[in-house]
């Protein structure tokens, strides 16, 4: 998909929808039952802005002269990742966002699905299984811990929203 993406003759919204189309939703395929570690995230986004940064020109071009010494004045991009975002905002207007973020807003729309679902459901049982039979060393928590942790709320208040449709 490099030369579509990179095809600076291409309006920067037709890119993105292909980018959207072909590259986003393998990335994220199923995202909403993942529970990521933070290097995974941190990959993840760093695979995204990458990704993103080809589409943009210049977009690997750093600030600063050669470095004689590894250690000292490391060079950095002369766009930094919000500004990336910035730059490929949808033709709407609507700004990009880090991958992370998008994948926290499938995982709260997916854990608000099953809550709504009646009670008799083995997906529903399986989020509100509380019982001790764990591995030790699962320090992730579940679906539901991790979808409450990134909406900042309880996980009553997060039951409750849920319900009532606010996601």
């Amino acid at each position: 998909m490099r030369h579509i993406l990179a095809n600076q003759q291409l309006h920067m919204w037709i890119r993105l929808i292909f980018y959207n189309a072909f590259i986003r939703s393998r990335m994220t395929y199923a995202c909403q039952t993942w529970t990521l570690t933070a290097e995974q995230t941190r990959k993840l986004n760093s695979a995204d802005a990458d990704l993103k940064r080809r589409m943009i020109r210049g977009g690997f071009k750093r600030v600063g002269g050669e470095i004689t010494d590894e250690n000292e004045n490391p060079q950095k991009y002369l766009y930094t990742n919000p500004d990336i975002y910035k730059f490929c905002k949808s033709r709407n207007g609507a700004q990009s966002e880090p991958l992370s973020t998008y994948i926290n807003k499938q995982r709260q729309k997916f854990t608000a699905h099953i809550i709504r679902q009646p009670n008799s459901r083995h997906t529903k049982q399986l989020l509100f299984n509380d019982d001790d039979n764990k591995r030790p060393g699962n320090q992730l928590g579940g679906l539901l811990k991790q979808a409450t942790a990134t909406r900042n709320v309880d996980r009553s208040q997060f039951i409750r929203d849920a319900r009532n449709r606010k996601f």
